[in-house]
């Protein structure tokens, strides 16, 4: 009877220590993936800081080109400085050239940037100041517009750079309003437990005390699109809320009715709101 009692035991903690190995190895699969995750995005992030810094870079040196062709063509317009003038001239060509091809790949790193799905404070500086620089040079273009009519030379590969310039300055324009949407975009729902978990927007993991986690591969038509600037006030009334998604408990605070009744979810601090993560899922039972 004994040798049949210890048989017994031996096989459950044999049992027991298979589990935990598969355990383990599951926990180090995931530890991978997310890590995988992480370098995809800081990827993502530095390519699109690199083709903006390009461009800020490019557009300063199209400035000091455009200052030499409006100081060339004060006073008596000579040979040499018609030569001059047709020099910057083809180098600020060159210059939009060489942008427009930034723009195209900063433009194709968009939607990577949406999908990386995160909050970047840098890249918002980065962006205004591209736009201050834009609105300096749209004076630029129309002083150098101004005495180009006004100059006894040919003027035809000039005007054309003005145009290009222009162009150029429009699809920069766009690009930045592309940027600056996706880098506000948030995605927030609210739903019962039985709702979010029938339509995959939520999963419980473990056995005891199951935990509620939001799932990654969501459809994004069961959430709610908005600029994180716009957003401060959220409506709930209803009971046994809970956040699921991860937000910093110092920027946000719940607004308690009677009944035990949530009545509303105030945003104190939007950019520590949304740094975790650009979704948003509240669940009540």
């Amino acid at each position: 009877m004994k040798k049949l009692l210890l048989a017994a035991v031996a096989v459950v903690v044999f049992t027991g220590c298979e589990n935990n190995k598969e355990k383990v190895a599951q926990l180090n699969t995931s530890k991978d993936s997310l890590q995988q995750i992480v370098l995809m995005k800081d990827s993502i992030i530095n390519e699109a800081f690199l083709d903006i810094n390009e461009i800020a870079t490019t557009l300063s040196s199209i400035t000091e080109r455009e200052k030499l062709v409006a100081g060339q063509t004060q006073g008596e317009i000579t040979k040499t400085k018609k030569e001059q003038i047709t020099e910057n001239i083809n180098a600020i060509a060159a210059l939009l050239e060489k942008n427009r091809q930034t723009i195209a790949r900063l433009s194709g790193a968009t939607q990577k940037l949406k999908e990386a799905n995160v909050q970047i404070e840098g890249l918002k500086k980065l962006v205004a100041s591209l736009e201050l620089q834009l609105a300096e040079k749209n004076v630029q273009i129309e002083e150098l517009a101004q005495k180009v009519q006004s100059l006894n030379i040919e003027v035809a590969n000039l005007n054309s750079a003005i145009s290009g310039l222009k162009e150029d300055k429009a699809s920069l324009e766009s690009t930045l309003a592309e940027q600056t949407i996706e880098l506000n975009t948030v995605y927030f729902v609210i739903g019962s437990e039985k709702d979010l978990m029938n339509n995959k927007i939520i999963d419980k993991k473990g056995f005891i005390g199951r935990t509620k986690t939001a799932n990654a591969n969501a459809d994004l038509g069961n959430f709610t699109k908005a600029d994180l600037r716009n957003v401060e006030r959220i409506p709930i009334n209803q009971k046994k809320v809970t956040l699921v998604t991860a937000h910093p408990s110092d920027s946000y605070m719940f607004v308690e009715g009677a009944k035990n009744v949530t009545e509303e979810l105030i945003i104190t601090d939007k950019n520590r709101f949304w740094s975790n993560s650009k979704f948003l899922v509240i669940s009540y039972k």
